[in-house]
């Protein structure tokens, strides 16, 4: 029996668990009676049993089924012994050589009636020369009792242990119960009531353990178990009876019983974090079920660090009588959120995943120690789940719940990151024959600074828009000061070769992705269509990571996102970085966000400054350009000097259509511009107007010149599309006014050729790159008061 301490039994039947020993009366009909010899060897060795043993075997046993107890020897030095087999039917038998525990052999007919008994010799060696050996006699009997004592309890002094032996078994006829004490406390045994029954008592009057023996019989043959009372003096005898859950209330990376204060609410200030389990740690494929938490299973010990611990502590005073269950509650669709038991084995089993579901714990195994648990998230938030999760757990008896306890988590966000935090990693498409990018890559390996790995992709499909495919973000997978985090991408809702790059190439340890889905593949859902603005304070509220920006259009009076409406939800779900701005973008031919504006850091900014500003387009200022060349003389130089369209200031300033076409460009750029200074507070030294020059082409508005403001920025590096202007003594015009534009940020600056690539596809570089950021350095869940206030 799991549990006991202490184990008699004269045939050495050696019951395990009830549910164990009933598994094992179905199905294995057999067990064994061995009598033994052992002879003394040098070096300490011999068998535990002494000169003989005995075991017990059902008749009619199948092949390979254990007969009672190893045959087991000991060294004084403890070294490892191997176990050999003879004697007079060693030919019927089976010995295992590294524990002495003989089985059945297949095709041996076990019938009483035949034979009766089997007589066999084991013999330990230690690998020195020393030596044991052992006579054994295996009995074949047809009727066989099991002992089961129950497991070993803990009451209080003066209360009533009951004893419960119900676990006995025999395989035909009635078993004979009789109870017995084999030591006690103080100088007279108590008293038993009911002793010949399967379930008797006696009062605990002294403080210490007692020893007591079960001793069933049928057939004329008798076994026995025993099992252990700890008698302890306590006030109140229901403490031992208590429901205890422990999680990582206060935070610090442990679970212990500092953690019991505050556990049953969740504030910024205590209450269990766990993350997402959206990577593959055991690397079991990259479709359908290949992200860990997605497979209802643990996937091995590198799985176990993405889920939060969870201790059920130890109810010493347990009995058969009780039931303990745990329950889970959250919002959220069935799957989102999991609870796993880790079993002695060390492998762990799912309890429950669904909102509701209730699991029975081992009591055998919770009477004599915690039990280790694991919460799963597959993701900390998600549509219709706000990472707010509960458990209870409950102590029962017959009907009448005796005590609950309930902890409290909060699944973890995602949090995407701003062009003002430093770069990791930048991912980029290897060129092709249609979309030749060898600028861009020759310029991000020339200049991308040391501490910034490149990662360069060849898809299927020449998809460059590396930007549009994926939002990079991450997510804290365990509290702490320093949070371990898991890089997090989402998988956006477009076309194109790079739609399955997360699934089919990166997902791996520490690298997942989530998938919002929705009903249409469009444009709109890509990720130059979100930017996030960094810190700000705004209206008496602080926004510790940013805020998300998406792009919309205008239905009826009403400005609405234009993407997909499970993105959406998706994005407010996450809270961190609600509620989401809406601009104003369905104007452009393409309908991004990067097409209006980008994020730069401001690397020089004093205590009083704002660390970053927003470098935004100015179809303004690029007719003003325009016209200063004109004005200086310079209006006949051409842009794009050498490619296959070449138009000089003077022409385009001609062209009243496309001056018009920009007056109303501006516009609409200055209602984006109005609605940041709204949203985020942002005054008018916090914007850098880049020129721009635009053009409408089917029903939207399209870049002339290579948009500048669609940039790329890597830490202290800023990658610019050459707008290709007109040149005065070697001095690119729009290059410089994209300088004076930048000047005072810290920020170094390379111009990349676009023209025949990126530009000709609409996009720009930020389009066409991808920025994994350092994560912030403070924990999410020190600001969940900002959550809170997020619709």
């Amino acid at each position: 029996m799991q549990g006991h301490r202490f184990r008699s039994t004269g045939l050495g039947l050696g019951p395990r668990a009830s549910s164990l020993v009933l598994a094992v009366l179905a199905s294995i009909p057999v067990f064994v009676a061995v009598l033994a010899r052992a002879a003394a060897a040098p070096g300490g060795l011999a068998f535990a049993e002494g000169e003989s043993a005995k075991r017990l075997l059902l008749e009619k046993a199948a092949g390979n089924v254990d007969i009672g107890l190893p045959v087991s020897a000991t060294t004084s030095d403890g070294h490892r012994l191997t176990y050999g087999l003879g004697g007079t039917d060693a030919d019927s038998l089976a010995l295992d050589p590294r524990t002495g525990q003989l089985r059945t052999r297949s095709g041996i007919d076990y019938d009483n009636d035949v034979k009766s008994s089997y007589s066999v010799t084991v013999r330990a060696e230690d690998g020195r020369g020393g030596s044991a050996t052992i006579a054994v006699e295996v009995e074949v009997v047809d009727v066989l009792p099991v002992a089961d004592a129950g497991w070993d309890l803990t009451v209080g002094v003066g209360g009533t242990a009951w004893l419960d032996g119900t676990g006995s078994s025999v395989n035909q006829g009635a078993l004979a119960f009789s109870w017995s004490f084999v030591s006690w406390p103080g100088a007279t045994a108590p008293a038993l009531d009911g002793g010949t029954t399967s379930t008797p008592s006696f009062v605990a009057a002294a403080e210490g353990t007692y020893l007591a023996r079960l001793a069933v019989s049928a057939g004329g043959i008798a076994v026995t178990d025993d099992v252990a009372v700890t008698v302890r003096a306590v006030a109140d005898a229901s403490v031992l009876v208590v429901a205890d859950l422990l999680v990582d209330t206060n935070r610090d990376g442990a679970v212990d019983s500092l953690d019991e204060a505050g556990e049953e609410t969740w504030d910024r200030d205590s209450g269990a974090v766990f993350g997402p389990n959206a990577d593959d740690d055991d690397g079991d494929g990259n479709r359908g079920l290949g992200r860990d938490g997605w497979d209802g299973k643990a996937n091995g010990d590198d799985d176990l660090p993405d889920m939060a611990p969870v201790v059920a502590r130890r109810i010493p005073g347990l009995n058969r009588r009780h039931a303990v269950e745990i329950e889970m509650d959250f919002t959220g669709q069935s799957g989102q959120a999991r609870l796993f038991l880790e079993r002695p084995d060390g492998t762990v089993e799912m309890l429950v995943e669904a909102s509701g579901a209730k699991a029975a714990l081992p009591s055998v195994r919770l009477a004599a120690d915690d039990l280790q648990l694991w919460l799963e998230g597959r993701l900390g938030r998600d549509i219709g789940f706000d990472g707010r999760l509960s458990l209870r757990l409950t102590v029962e008896e017959g009907s009448t719940e005796v005590s609950e306890d309930v902890v409290a988590l909060r699944g973890s966000p995602i949090l995407f990151g701003h062009n003002a935090q430093a770069a990791d990693r930048v991912f980029v498409v290897e060129p092709s024959a249609t979309l030749p990018s060898g600028p861009l890559l020759d310029a991000l390996g020339d200049h991308l600074p040391g501490s910034v790995a490149l990662y360069r992709h060849d898809p299927p499909n020449k998809d460059p828009w590396f930007q549009d495919s994926m939002e990079t973000g991450y997510a804290s997978a365990a509290p702490g000061s320093s949070p371990s985090t898991t890089l997090l991408h989402t998988n956006l809702h477009r076309t194109g070769g790079l739609r399955m790059f997360l699934e089919d190439v990166y997902l791996g340890p520490g690298k997942g992705y989530a998938r919002p889905g929705g009903d249409r593949r469009h444009s709109a859902n890509a990720g130059g269509n979100i930017e996030v603005v960094p810190p700000h304070t705004h209206g008496g509220r602080t926004w510790p990571f940013g805020r998300i920006v998406v792009g919309g259009e205008w239905r009826g009076n009403t400005m609405r996102h234009a993407m997909v409406q499970n993105q959406v939800d998706f994005l407010k779900a996450q809270e961190a970085q609600a509620p989401l701005i809406v601009v104003d973008v369905g104007w452009l031919f393409v309908g991004h966000v990067d097409e209006v504006f980008s994020v730069v850091p401001n690397l020089n900014a004093g205590s009083d400054e704002r660390s970053w500003a927003v470098a935004i387009a100015s179809p303004s200022l690029g007719v003003s350009l325009l016209e200063r060349a004109v004005e200086d003389g310079h209006g006949d130089l051409p842009f794009f000097e050498g490619r296959r369209s070449e138009e000089t200031s003077a022409e385009l300033l001609a062209d009243t259509e496309l001056m018009a076409q920009n007056d109303a460009a501006q516009a609409k750029i200055d209602t984006v511009r109005a609605k940041l200074v709204q949203e985020a507070g942002l005054e008018d030294d916090d914007f850098r107007e880049v020129p721009a020059l635009v053009e409408t082409i089917g029903g939207g508005s399209a870049p002339v010149v290579p948009m500048m403001q669609n940039l790329l920025v890597a830490t202290d590096v800023a990658f610019v599309a050459d707008p290709e202007g007109p040149e005065v003594d070697g001095e690119d015009l729009w290059q410089k006014a994209m300088l004076d534009a930048l000047d005072g940020l810290g920020l170094t600056v390379h111009f990349v050729d676009t023209y025949d690539n990126l530009h000709w596809g609409r996009g720009g570089i930020h389009c066409a790159t991808n920025v994994e950021r350092a994560p912030y350095a403070d924990p999410w869940w020190r600001h969940a008061a900002v959550e809170e206030a997020s619709p």
